[in-house]
């Protein structure tokens, strides 16, 4: 689980979309990260709150 805040001035009524392509951006050498992790986000300006699951371990450390 990650909670954070965002910055507003960077983010301005931009939330979801940036926050999407961050995580679709992460990737490894042997998969993409939306293939190897599941989970979702909440997003409740200027916080968001992100529950993640891997049966793989290792690349969830590798990322987090």
């Amino acid at each position: 689980m990650l909670v954070c805040k965002v910055n507003e001035l960077q983010m301005k009524g931009k939330h979801e979309s940036i926050i999407t392509n961050f995580f679709k951006e992460i990737g490894d050498e042997y998969a993409s990260f939306s293939d190897c992790v599941t989970g979702y986000a909440c997003i409740y300006a200027p916080y968001y709150v992100i529950f993640l699951e891997s049966e793989n371990n290792e690349f969830l450390d590798r990322v987090l």
